[in-house]
């Protein structure tokens, strides 16, 4: 059903033609806003350089990042670029983002930009629920993201505990007793404050990376500082798997801290991994999300140690002297961009070009435990795990644009009056998707599936909540833009939310859409940063994350 050609969801622009070749801005999209640290990107076909002018304020982009979804226009893939930016050092209010390739503008978008009034909001704290997010009925928690600057989407540290050990039955599955016990007595294997420990079939460990001095004993025998007989209680797990709570050193702190682990029988076998209290915390940060090594100056500062992630988000960092970054996620390795300024690394590496950045969708990875590696010319310096929450919607995003964009192949191939015949027909539907075309006087000239709107103009279409949906169709532009509102799945017949890509080309109107999660309404939260405060967020379809819209001030 859906050919997905890209791992990146494409946020908006149009194609512009350069002196060397085509480029898009894709990020930020017209019109949008935003906040936090966020990713400002796009591709190009062939430049020596990308620069990104916020304001009156010029910088150059990372470039050259593997872009799988530019080899047909461009005839390679390192076509990437990215820079990461704070928009709390722009301030409240409209900003302009332009983007050159060696000079020449192909695009240009408008933000608005909410902020707390200082540069990197520190020390706040704050996990909260939206109901109804991302569909009726549903809760979704989201956290506090100190690095990014953001609210992220999180799992809680169970799921991400119950993840953890699931990968150790699937290393088990697929390398063995003997392989698996060695990984998780190396260093390698442990995650933070996670790690995995195995029991045999006569209750002795094999596998303790924190402890090896455990290896051999009878988990029976284990007794925690208060008395707690934990080992019998571990001993006594079964296939189906159960929580023990007990007091235990947690490796990150060095202190005993109340821990909860699950522990799992498989193939005779017991598999148990824990989280420690402070992780369930409100008040309690996060560890700092860096690690360096002793001879590498080069640090990873994003992703954070233990942090939790949604939707797009730039992996960055800084090293002084490096032919090439590599980031690997799980089994992936890709390639960063590498040389933007960072004037803060003058005063260790000499210079100041030596930032790195890799834009990635997290939703691409799916939910549950992730490690990111980076590798400095071969040398690894940082390792950490992260969480990922998503939505599963990012590749019906992708196909939707792409269905778009075929239709616009189709027009510039077999011209108007073919293809405004092709999308009246019912072969050109694909279950819930299907493209519908609107020409130069905003009438609807193809809509295979409501035929009887042909002719009526796109403004004067009002969804049943009164949402003027059509007048807000008509506004796209070259640079497209993303549309949601409530219309009938042709699948299941219902009104169901729909999100709708359209995009202006040669004077007509073309869009599609998906039906489905998420829920655009505006969730304002309490108490965030300071007691009394209040701000309020909505969910970004380009980003795939929250943005801040409006923060009002305690009294």
């Amino acid at each position: 059903l859906m050919a997905i050609v890209a791992c990146f969801l494409l946020s908006g622009g149009a194609f512009a033609q350069t002196g060397n070749g085509m480029a898009m801005l894709e990020n930020p999209a017209p019109d949008s806003y935003q906040s936090g640290i966020a990713v400002i990107s796009g591709w190009a076909c062939d430049a020596q350089e990308i620069v990104i002018e916020i304001d009156d304020m010029s910088f150059a982009a990372a470039y050259g990042t593997m872009r799988g979804d530019t080899q047909e226009r461009c005839g390679d893939t390192d076509n990437g670029f990215s820079f990461l930016w704070n928009w709390n050092n722009s301030g409240d209010g409209e900003h302009t983002v332009r983007a050159l390739a060696d000079g020449t503008p192909f695009g240009e978008a408008t933000v608005t930009v909410t902020t707390f009034g200082t540069e990197f909001l520190r020390d706040a704290h704050g996990v909260y629920s939206l109901t109804n997010f991302p569909t009726a009925d549903e809760e979704t928690r989201i956290q506090w993201e100190e690095s990014l600057q953001n609210f992220v989407i999180r799992d809680n540290p169970t799921t991400f505990t119950r993840d953890f050990v699931q990968a150790a039955l699937d290393r088990h599955d697929r390398d063995g007793r003997e392989a698996t016990a060695a990984y998780y007595n190396s260093p390698a294997s442990v995650e933070g404050q996670w790690y995995v420990f195995i029991i045999d079939e006569n209750d002795l460990f094999i596998a303790h990376p924190i402890m090896p001095e455990l290896i051999g004993q009878d988990i029976k025998t284990i007794v925690g500082s208060d008395g707690y007989e934990l080992g019998r209680e571990i001993a006594m797990a079964t296939e189906a798997g159960h929580w023990i709570h007990y007091p235990w050193p947690n490796p990150v702190t060095g202190e005993e801290e109340p821990k909860h682990t699950w522990a799992i029988r498989y193939g005779g076998l017991i598999f148990g991994s824990g989280y420690y209290e402070s992780l369930t915390d409100d008040a309690t940060p996060l560890p700092v999300g860096h690690s360096q090594v002793a001879g590498v100056a080069a640090v990873l500062e994003n992703p954070a140690l233990g942090s939790f992630h949604s939707g797009m988000a730039v992996l960055s960092g800084w090293a002084c002297e490096a032919e090439e970054i590599l980031i690997q996620i799980n089994d992936m390795s890709l390639t960063a961009a590498y040389g933007t300024v960072r004037g803060d690394t003058q005063a260790v590496c000499g210079d100041i070009d030596n930032g790195f950045s890799l834009l990635l969708n997290w939703n691409i990875l799916g939910d549950g435990v992730h490690t990111v590696r980076a590798f400095l010319d071969g040398t690894l310096f940082a390792q950490i795990p992260v969480t990922v929450t998503t939505f599963g919607d990012e590749e019906k995003a992708t196909f939707t644009q792409n269905l778009v964009q075929a239709a616009l192949d189709r027009y510039d191939r077999d011209g108007r009056e073919a293809t405004v015949a092709y999308h009246n027909s019912p072969a050109s539907v694909d279950g819930e998707w299907y493209v519908f075309i609107i020409d130069e006087n905003d009438l609807i000239v193809s809509q295979p599936v409501s035929p009887n709107l042909i002719g009526q103009d796109i403004k004067t279409i009002v969804g049943s909540d009164g949402y003027e949906l059509g007048k807000e169709i008509a506004r796209a532009t070259e640079a497209g833009h993303w549309i949601d509102y409530l219309w009938p799945n042709p699948v299941t017949g219902e009104e169901e939310p729909k999100h709708s890509w359209v995009i202006r080309h040669d004077g007509l109107l073309f869009g599609s859409g998906y039906y489905g999660p998420p829920n655009l309404q505006e969730y304002q939260l309490a108490d965030f940063p300071t007691a009394g405060a209040e701000l309020s967020l909505q969910w970004s379809q380009p980003l795939q994350n929250f943005v801040i819209t409006s923060v009002l001030p305690s009294e």
